[in-house]
């Protein structure tokens, strides 16, 4: 079984439909964990449809909360969501689907980048399907959850990486584990509200990327940086 994770924070709202979409998935062999990091109640209890589990937090843990969920999971492989995403009817077979053809070995997503510089943003973005690649966002991530039930660290992020867990986790799959992070096609859709946080995040996704690449994170392009 597949177990889906997600953090809630400002967009609390749009779960009725998000969970919606996930009951006229094509494939229903899956839990959907949420992480309540709004502080309130969440607009949804409970599925008819789908296995579901609500874990609310007393305070907000931010996107690295993401990672916590998983030890309340038992199921493989691991796939997170976001709640700003719009998924295709397929969406959950497409993802097993491709879990099962490229194997444990592979983290597999859509949000990609090929770092072409020392610098987090000059990246080439969205790489063709099948493209090996540096990075994958953790929204429309699927990967195996050893990772994650062997590192330790990935519960307790260091603070000049818990705003970044997705950068610090590519770092650790390839550094440690030799994995492989390939790029996938997309099945869902954005919802742009202008509550995504990431541009708030300029210089410290920057400084983040300069630690790891000091800590010696191989990139790509190395030879020709």
């Amino acid at each position: 079984m597949m177990e889906i994770c997600l953090c809630v924070y400002e967009r609390s709202q749009r779960l009725p439909m998000l969970l919606a979409q996930l009951e006229r998935q094509t494939h229903l062999d899956f839990r959907l964990n949420i992480w309540n990091n709004s502080g309130k109640p969440l607009p949804i209890s409970h599925s008819n449809a789908i296995k579901l589990q609500i874990i609310d937090s007393d305070h907000n843990c931010g996107s690295s909360a993401r990672f916590k969920i998983i030890l309340q999971t038992e199921g493989n492989p691991i796939l997170f969501i976001d709640d700003d995403m719009i998924v295709h009817k397929d969406f959950m077979a497409y993802y097993h689907e491709q879990f099962i053809k490229y194997g444990s070995n592979c983290i597999l997503g859509w949000h990609t980048r090929i770092f072409q510089e020392e610098h987090y943003w000059k990246a080439t973005l969205h790489s063709p399907y099948g493209s090996e690649v540096d990075y994958i966002g953790t929204g429309g991530m699927i990967l195996d959850r050893k990772i994650f039930d062997n590192e330790s660290i990935l519960q307790n992020l260091p603070a000049e990486y818990e705003k970044v867990e997705d950068l610090f986790l590519c770092y650790l799959a390839r550094q440690k584990y030799n994995m492989k992070l390939i790029a996938i096609h997309k099945k869902c859709a954005i919802v742009a509200d202008g509550k995504d946080q990431y541009r708030r995040l300029y210089q410290y996704k920057q400084n983040a990327f300069q630690s790891l690449r000091k800590m010696g994170w191989r990139l790509l392009n190395d030879d020709s940086l």
